[in-house]
């Protein structure tokens, strides 16, 4: 988010709010930086000190004039001189008026800040998403949230002038999410229960059954009890759905905070621990090593996070099982963003792209963000799936493009007419990728 979102250091409420805007172009996960500002004790989204200086907005200059008269004997008589004295005084209000919280204020570094833009106000957005899309399966989805952990830099300007309009709380992050966010939350503590046994959990679904799960997790059998188990499985989204009703999951990423200002110990019951869901050691993948060949998907040597941690990248060639890695992948520089080739490459290839470039044009351009989201999606071919229109008519010569096939050249789903002849392809007995030397020859139309 900071380098994609916030490329403009404006922390405003306005942008935040803004951010459901990226969740309906498809996004689901935000990295999110937090940064600790030890003067207040709390975290900000802001990366530099949210200070108002009270000397040159609360204070009061007043020039008083009086005029004194004074008696002066002189040895020709009396008289009166008048003496003029003019006075100074510079007053400070009893009572500081802060400025609007909602008003943004210029920082240091070019950063615009408002003091209500803080992380409570990223929640209430992704409150309001959940809320309006929560019966709309077309929309519905599971979000992931990474924090990124940094303390903020202490001001240079130590002047006892300058107000820390920093929104002051002595609540925990997990206390902040679960009191917003509480509904939705998939924790730690659900999961471990749900692996205990999976019997009644993760496999309870017998019409929606899980597919080759050895290959995603680890299952041991009680042999006694007869109950299975799992120590590194995860549950399916339509579980997570149907079954518990959870759309949030909230993980650390880099943790940059010392311990003993903050103890993210604290946030184990809602916040699962870094690593989880971003890799060991956050590890990211330049999109320039990796390789996509009809064969296989080669990448960088040594190890990359799995299903089951560190595993060799091309240890899992596509055209045997499939790559199951979970790395991100992103643009060598933010200022060269990911083409729609190099996000297709990097999702048939099996890793998630991480989109660090600045998002100029949130609604067309070159570093529109709608192209690396349509480059992502594994299954319709632009411009979208076919029409809900009624089947053309035995008789008619109606062309309703209302049928669908797969590109040979991209793996995705295409919109053709219906009369289209097309050869079938069958899928072989216990492969996932292998199609039958058996298929047959001859042309079909399509249904």
């Amino acid at each position: 988010m900071t380098s994609s979102w916030f490329y403009t250091r404006a922390y405003t409420v306005e942008n935040i709010s803004a951010i459901s805007d990226l969740f309906d172009m498809g996004y689901r996960r935000f990295n999110l930086d937090l940064y600790w500002d030890n003067t207040t004790s709390t975290f900000q989204l802001c990366p530099v000190q949210i200070t108002f200086n009270t000397s040159a907005n609360s204070t009061n200059t007043v020039t008083t004039t009086f005029t004194s008269a004074a008696t002066i004997s002189d040895p020709t008589g009396t008289s009166t001189v008048e003496t003029v004295v003019t006075r100074t005084i510079t007053a400070r209000p009893t009572t500081l008026t802060p400025p609007d919280p909602v008003a943004p204020i210029s920082l240091p570094g070019g950063y615009t800040c408002s003091p209500a833009a803080d992380f409570q106000s990223f929640l209430s957005t992704i409150h309001s998403i959940l809320a309006r899309t929560d019966n709309n399966l077309r929309q519905a989805a599971v979000l992931i949230l990474v924090l990124n952990l940094h303390s903020l830099p202490f001001a240079i300007n130590a002047n006892t002038s300058l107000l820390d309009l920093s929104t002051s709380t002595d609540v925990s992050l997990s206390a902040q999410i679960n009191d917003t966010l509480g509904d939705w939350i998939y924790t730690p503590g659900l999961l471990q229960y749900e692996r205990s046994n999976i019997n009644i959990t993760f496999l309870a679904d017998k019409v929606n059954p899980i597919v080759d799960i050895t290959a995603y997790y680890n299952v041991t059998i009680n042999p006694q009890t007869g109950i299975a188990s799992s120590d590194d499985g995860w549950p399916t989204t339509r579980h997570l759905f149907e079954i518990n009703g959870r759309r949030v999951l909230v993980g650390f990423g880099d943790i940059n905070v010392p311990s003993e200002a903050y103890n993210i110990d604290q946030d184990s019951l809602i916040i699962f621990p870094p690593a989880t869901f971003d890799g060991a050691g956050n590890q990211v993948i330049d999109f320039t090593t990796i390789t996509n060949t009809p064969q296989a998907c080669l990448g960088p040597q040594g190890p990359i996070f799995g299903p089951r941690g560190e595993i060799n990248f091309n240890s899992s060639p596509r055209a045997t099982d499939g790559n199951m890695t979970f790395g991100y992948s992103q643009d060598s520089t933010p200022q060269s963003p990911l083409t729609y080739g190099n996000i297709q490459d990097i999702v048939q290839c099996g890793l998630s792209p991480l989109i660090n470039s600045p998002m100029v044009n949130t609604n067309s351009g070159t570093l529109s963000p709608y192209e690396p989201i349509s480059a992502t999606i594994w299954s319709w071919l632009a411009p979208d799936q076919p029409a809900n229109a009624t089947l053309p008519t035995n008789g008619t010569t109606n062309d309703l493009d209302a049928c669908a096939a797969l590109d040979a050249d991209t793996g995705r789903w295409i919109v053709l007419n219906c009369d289209t002849q097309l050869q079938i392809a069958c899928r072989a007995n216990n492969s996932l990728y292998a199609v039958s030397p058996n298929s047959p020859d001859t042309l079909l139309p399509l249904s």
